[in-house]
This record gives C-alpha cells, structure tokens and sequence, in this order.
C-alpha cells in the first residue's frame, strides 16, 4: 500500500486506517503489516504494526495472548516523522505550539512525560522530556514544561478514558 506523506493522525484514524475498524480490515488495505508485540511498561499486547517511510505505527490490542483479527485496536502508538496531527499541526511540532493550538490539558510525569488536552480526550502525547527535570505535572500543571520539548509518541485510545483521564472544570 502506497501512502502518501504527511499521514493524518486523528482520534478516529491514522491515515487510511479507522481506528474503530477490525484488524482485518487493516490487513486487507495493507498486507504488508506486520504481526508484532506492543511492550508497556508492565505488560505486553499483541499488535499490528506499519511503516510508512519514516512513520511508524502500531495498533495493539490488550487482554489478550494473541491477536484477534476479528475485533479492533483498542489502542494506537504512533511515532517518528512524516504524520500530521488536528490543526494541521506535524508531529515534530514543539510544546509551545501544542499547548497554544490545543489549549488546556492535563500530564503526568512518571517514567515518561505524558499530556492529553481536554478537547482531544482520546489522544495522548509523550514528550521527549526528562521527569525528574520536569517535576510532578500532575501537581504543578504544564508550566513546567520546556517550549522546546518535542513529542516522542502519540497514542491514541480507541474507547475514551484511557487509565482514568479526565479533564474537570
């Protein structure tokens, strides 16, 4: 499957994939997808993965041993260069641009920098950010946040509510 570059990531499709579609539909527009293993920090899922020169993008399915093609991605990793986000916005775009574009937001700052903005609840951006550097977000707000910072990954949540994200006021 020839896809063309920039590749529009939205909370309802990365390029020509929905991400509400089952598996097999992803392998039919693309059998060049490759079976793989999404690894989290405490467990692993079975996934889909795809390249398109330089973007890469994962769709894995969780609670489950092995990969049912029959059902959906519950969610989506996509990383590396070539994608475009909402707003027209690249993915290499810096905080100072997300955070003017998107607005308000909520983080979290563990082993990675992870921020979700409250009008786009299903996505979720890690930085390119050091946690120790940055603080606890979750107390202190993105403030704390560098302009420069960079996104590493997005992930996107097929049902909303991903680890009990919720923006409130």
């Amino acid at each position: 499957m020839q896809v063309k570059l920039p590749v529009q990531i939205t909370e309802d499709s990365v390029g020509p994939f929905q991400i509400s579609a089952p598996l097999s539909r992803l392998l039919q527009l693309c059998p060049m997808a490759r079976r793989t293993i999404h690894y989290g920090e405490e467990s692993s899922y079975p996934a889909l993965a795809f390249d398109f020169g330089g973007l890469s993008i994962v769709a894995a399915q969780q609670d489950r041993d092995s990969l049912d093609v029959s059902h959906f991605a519950e969610t989506w990793f996509v990383g590396g260069k070539g994608g475009m986000l909402p707003n027209n916005l690249p993915l290499s775009a810096r905080w100072l641009t997300l955070r003017t574009t998107y607005g308000r937001g909520i983080g979290q700052s563990g082993t990675d920098v992870t921020v979700m903005f409250c009008n786009l609840p299903r996505m979720f951006f890690t930085l390119n950010a050091d946690p120790e550097r940055i603080g606890d977000i979750a107390a202190h707000g993105l403030s704390t946040i560098p302009d420069s910072t960079t996104i590493r990954e997005v992930t996107i949540a097929a049902p909303p509510g991903l680890g009990g994200w919720v923006c409130r006021g």
